[in-house]
């Protein structure tokens, strides 16, 4: 029904001309003074014949829709034969439409090649890239002055971007390493504050953890990086004040004191690439880390939001959901 309504539009043009004939048609035969059974007689044969003439294009146009989807799911390597009744034009419009075809499949592919090529560059650069820090660290470990503490600072971040870099390939990978378990909350931001701590040592900011008593099915490794982002950001941008860790319903909020972001950049701050007035009036952002934040909360089925005000601080929101227990 749908299709013959697409002809009937298609042909409307037609159908009108053939109106306005019939119409033109009557009048002359009444001026002419021509017997109504006369006109009635042409007036049906007309009609039949148009009739059988618009089945046949209807049917012969269905026919060729048809075969479009056959071109369009079939296999290009099999070419698909012609129907007997098709003109020269359609032969050639098939052949157009299958040479299209290949060529987007082709491209498709290549492109598919090209990524997969990349995408196995990255995660063995990142792997072979983690040697020469974790060397570094460990040259550095029986080093006590503020410049290897500063070094040492330096290779924590690099680390963490390498791992951004980790995560952001994993996120669209067909294959995931996700293990759901019922984890405690608390053990997890202790290992990560852990983590950071020399990030606080070095701001002197103050830490207010209170114990959040929270087990929560996710999984370990990706709720950390969350957690991790966060904390960094958070760390990055206050200069003064402190960073609290708290529960509220069934989540977590991570607070502090810093410069706060603006309202109109807070609709759009978990957007990639998406800096912020204040990531490019400090040049510290790269746009990444809060959009790897959301799409991995979404994967995990966690929520995250931010509620923010300028110079007075920024609080993120990470709710758990159904996956939460006290």
């Amino acid at each position: 029904m749908k299709l013959l309504m697409q002809y009937v539009k298609q042909n409307l043009s037609l159908i009108v001309v053939f109106i306005c004939i019939f119409v033109l048609q009557m009048v002359c035969y009444r001026l002419y003074q021509i017997p109504m059974n006369c006109i009635v007689y042409v007036d049906v044969l007309s009609l039949l014949i148009l009739l059988f003439f618009g089945m046949i294009r209807f049917f012969r146009m269905k026919k060729t829709y048809e075969q479009l989807t056959k071109i369009n799911d079939a296999d290009i390597a099999s070419v698909v034969e012609y129907p007997s009744f098709v003109t020269k034009i359609e032969e050639e419009q098939y052949r157009i439409i299958q040479m299209l075809i290949a060529s987007q499949r082709k491209q498709m592919s290549l492109s598919s090649e090209q990524h997969q090529q990349m995408m196995d560059y990255y995660t063995v650069w990142v792997h072979q890239i983690k040697t020469p820090i974790a060397s570094m660290k460990l040259q550095l470990q029986n080093e006590d002055t503020p410049f290897s503490h500063s070094i040492e600072r330096d290779l924590f971040r690099i680390e963490q971007y390498v791992d951004m870099v980790l995560t952001y390939l994993r996120l669209d990978s067909t294959s995931t390493d996700y293990v759901f378990k019922e984890y405690d909350i608390d053990t997890i931001m202790k290992k990560v504050i852990r983590r950071l701590s020399a990030e606080f040592i070095a701001k002197k900011l103050t830490l207010d953890f209170q114990p959040l008593h929270m087990r929560v099915v996710t999984d370990e490794k990706w709720i950390s990086f969350v957690f991790e982002q966060v904390l960094t950001n958070a760390i990055k941008y206050t200069n003064t004040g402190s960073i609290s860790i708290y529960g509220v319903d069934d989540g977590i909020c991570i607070e502090d004191t810093g410069m706060g972001i603006k309202q109109e950049d807070l609709p759009r701050i978990f957007e990639n690439g998406y800096t912020g007035y204040n990531g490019r009036e400090n040049q510290r952002a790269t746009g990444i880390g809060l959009y790897l934040c959301k799409r991995t909360c979404d994967a995990l089925n966690h929520k995250i939001s931010v509620q923010s005000v300028v110079d007075q601080g920024t609080c993120v929101k990470i709710e758990f959901l159904q996956n939460c227990k006290k």
